[in-house]
């Protein structure tokens, strides 16, 4: 997980059951590592050398060079004895300018990015290195000459958003094979994957997709949804030595207009101010927690634009028994932690739906309270 560290940060990154924390692409405060030691977590720590060496067809500048290397000495020396770093991370989707085409040849990441590797690996012996990168494979055209950035560190992760800005969302799978036969020697992971989610914004069909990824809107049903079908295709793949959903919270970034916020990304599973889990939440949770759980996704979308619903939950439980104003309607099983039940016919005005499972002697349940508006309407 990605996040920010306060003691209610810390506390979510442990209930969902994470076990390792990618911090974002600058140094971080000693407090960031002083909470990835006390909880037990990895981290990859990493220096903010993010996207391009130059702003033309031009290699790194000799100040560039100089003020990363700075970085990268200072990040380890000061952070060398926490026992939860597991990799320096010398790179964020240093080839994205490049490919964009807005950049010539010569503004080649790879040279900076080796001399980056040779410093860590001065610096640290037993650490090994590791980047981030965007683009190799990705769907669309890359310039003549485009950079493969595999081999340069010990460790490489991949930024992948296959159904959320290009592709689609099961294509993931096939996608990481390629990589990872024409890289067999290096290490793999999925540093970042992850979709938008509005708490404002609702759909009943979240296969329709998103309207634009990078404006609006972006329905929290099509968030889970999409973490639903990209989750199974990382668990079925060993050789990945780990995956990082991006982001653990909603962060603040500039010039953005998506979902129903500005300046913010609405990828997190915990929104901006860590008061509302998103449902995507509890899907992790449910696969990643040893925590019973049993949670009826949608609670926010409490005026319902149709009156014949799929009622959705996300539980460890093997079955969760669903009911309506009062009466059971099904037991129905959870494969893969995600439980459905088909067309429930929601009753005129307000209605309130159950969901309860067994955990060995506890029950667990939940509820939530729907006003099914055209059931109303239609009376």
């Amino acid at each position: 997980m990605a996040y920010r560290v306060t003691r209610t940060g810390r506390a979510l990154i442990e209930e969902i059951g994470a076990n390792s924390v990618r911090f974002a692409h600058y140094e971080h405060a000693p407090a960031w590592f002083d909470a990835a030691d006390r909880a037990g977590m990895l981290v990859w720590a990493e220096i903010p050398f993010v996207d391009k060496v130059s702003f033309g067809d031009a290699p790194a500048s000799p100040a560039l060079i100089d003020n990363a290397r700075q970085q990268l000495i200072e990040l380890i020396r000061q952070n060398f004895n926490h026992p939860s770093v597991a990799t320096w991370g010398i790179g964020n989707e240093v080839d994205l300018a490049l490919a964009s085409g807005k950049l010539g040849a010569n503004a080649d990441p790879r040279p900076l990015l080796r001399i980056l590797d040779d410093l860590a690996r001065h610096e640290d012996p037993g650490r090994p290195t590791a980047l981030a990168d965007c683009c190799e494979a990705t769907p669309g055209d890359k310039p003549p000459g485009f950079p493969v950035l595999a081999g340069i560190t010990d460790l490489i992760g991949y930024n992948r958003y296959f159904g959320w800005y290009y592709g689609n969302v099961g294509e993931l799978g096939a996608h990481l094979d390629a990589l990872h036969a024409a890289h067999p020697h290096t290490p793999i992971a999925v540093s970042e994957y992850g979709a938008g989610g509005a708490l404002s914004q609702h759909t009943d069909d979240p296969r329709g997709g998103t309207l634009a990824p990078s404006a609006r809107p972006h329905p929290e049903e099509f968030q889970s949804w999409w973490h639903e079908q990209t989750w199974p295709q990382l668990a079925r793949r060993p050789y990945l030595w780990a995956t990082w959903v991006w982001n653990m919270f909603d962060f603040a970034s500039a010039i953005r207009h998506e979902g129903d916020a500005i300046d913010l990304n609405d990828k997190g599973l915990v929104s901006y101010d860590r008061k509302v889990k998103k449902d995507a939440f509890f899907f992790y949770k449910a696969h990643w927690s040893g925590e019973p759980v049993v949670h009826i996704n949608a609670r926010r979308y409490v005026h319902r634009a149709q009156a014949v619903i799929d009622v959705r939950l996300y539980s460890n439980a093997e079955r969760v028994r669903i009911g309506l104003n009062g009466r059971t309607l099904a037991d129905v099983p959870c494969p893969d932690r995600l439980c459905v039940l088909h067309d429930v016919h929601l009753a005129p005005g307000r209605n309130r739906v159950t969901a309860q499972a067994r955990f060995g002697a506890r029950t667990v349940e939940d509820a939530v309270t729907w006003d099914a508006v055209e059931a109303a309407t239609s009376e």
